[in-house]
């Protein structure tokens, strides 16, 4: 039975950690994006909800809906000079830079004012919808309320990072399947993983142990003390550091 918590002590370390292998680091980003675009889409698509928009005749309970969105929605109308003009939007944090109103392709990658999003464009009649992604924050100056790291998981920027190198990184791909970006690990980043569900994990699969040694010492205890106290202290001492060892003194090694 410890091996067994052991053993799910690595599947978690493996599969939940932030320091996963740049693998399941890529997929946990790539369907991150992929699921904003689906609902993007959704919206981008739905003429009833683009019409209330550019009318402004929406509650607030449908404005509040929109505003708790992960990706930032920019709604453009058409004036009679033939000019868009921004009529909504749902964020205060950034806006799309003009040019991708015009831009020959209808998504793509782009670092604005204060990080790196996925945009996609959708054109109904007259209208433009602009969506913005958050996929990585690049404040000038950060602090507790505005932190530089991944949009869906700011661990990941302890060892991880955006990258334009083809040949090193692991690439990232729309919902249509085009590449946006590549993912790196950082030089000298740790391979160690440590996570509260793991850590645990191991903790009890130590007790099951400790508890095994327990009664095979009470049983030779019974018949000899000297025994039983020999059978306890000689499995047992180094058996009990054994999720501290795993959980402390590693980061930063290689």
């Amino acid at each position: 039975m410890a091996a067994w918590f052991v053993t799910l002590s690595f599947i978690v370390d493996e599969y939940w950690s932030a320091n996963a292998s740049i693998r399941s680091v890529q997929n946990k980003i790539s369907n991150y994006i992929q699921s904003q675009e689906k609902d993007l889409r959704k919206i981008a698509n739905d003429s009833v909800v683009i019409r209330q928009l550019t009318e402004g005749n929406y509650t607030e309970e449908f404005l509040e809906n929109l505003t708790s969105k992960k990706y930032y929605f920019f709604v453009y109308a058409t004036d009679t000079s033939g000019n868009e003009q921004l009529v909504f939007w749902n964020t205060q944090q950034v806006l799309p830079f003009p040019s991708l109103l015009y831009e020959n392709r209808h998504s793509g990658f782009v670092k604005l004012q204060n990080g790196y999003y996925v945009w996609d464009r959708f054109i109904t009649g007259n209208t433009k919808i602009i969506g913005l992604i958050p996929v990585k924050w690049d404040y000038i100056i950060s602090n507790d309320y505005l932190k530089n790291g991944f949009a869906n998981d700011p661990l990941l920027s302890l060892n991880y990072d955006i990258s334009g190198n083809i040949e090193k990184g692991e690439a990232i791909k729309s919902i249509d399947g085009d590449t946006l970006f590549y993912l790196v690990q950082l030089a000298g980043s740790s391979n160690y993983k440590n996570n509260f569900i793991s850590a645990a994990l191991l903790i009890v699969a130590s007790l099951i142990v400790l508890m095994f040694i327990h009664l095979c010492a009470m049983f030779f205890a019974s018949r000899n003390l000297w025994k039983g106290i020999l059978v306890f202290l000689i499995p047992a001492t180094p058996v009990s550091p054994l999720p501290v060892l795993h959980g402390a003194g590693c980061e930063g090694t290689i």
